[in-house]
């Protein structure tokens, strides 16, 4: 999978949104500006959206995360990034932090500091303690020190 993908993505969830509004996938395509085979992917599990189709998916269907399933606590980080529709090089840009920094702290080898942890929450769209909730659990997952 594209390390852009968006984890946790709910093929069935896609298809039944889609059919609730009376949409094809063509419809849909349309609309997202991507192929009818993207939406037939997606729909059947074989690939997912990237974060910037994602958003767009999002914003088709009222803005909620019903398309996703609940935040691993493992790739919470991950997850809201690309909920947020960001990349990691985008979200960088878009924090001011480094690509580095973003990398490490979504795999949980080093904390953010208290300014990282305010960007990353502005850019994602979460609070201040979900940063730090999530990053201290998958630093202490990855140190083996996991409660």
């Amino acid at each position: 999978m594209s390390r852009l993908a968006v984890t946790g993505f709910q093929a069935d969830v896609l298809q039944r949104l889609r059919l609730e509004r009376g949409m094809t996938q063509e419809d849909l395509a349309i609309q997202l500006g991507v192929s009818t085979t993207s939406i037939s992917s997606w729909e059947h599990g074989r690939s997912v959206p990237d974060p910037a189709n994602y958003a767009r998916l999002r914003a088709t269907f009222g803005g909620d995360d019903a398309l996703l399933r609940e935040v691993d606590e493992l790739r919470g980080l991950a997850q809201h990034r690309a909920r947020a529709g960001l990349s990691q090089r985008q979200a960088a840009e878009q924090t001011g932090l480094t690509l580095a920094v973003i990398q490490l702290v979504e795999r949980g080898v080093r904390l953010p500091t208290d300014s990282e942890r305010a960007a990353l929450a502005a850019a994602y769209g979460i609070t201040e303690d979900e940063v730090a909730r999530l990053s201290e659990n998958l630093h202490a997952h990855r140190k083996g020190t996991a409660r």
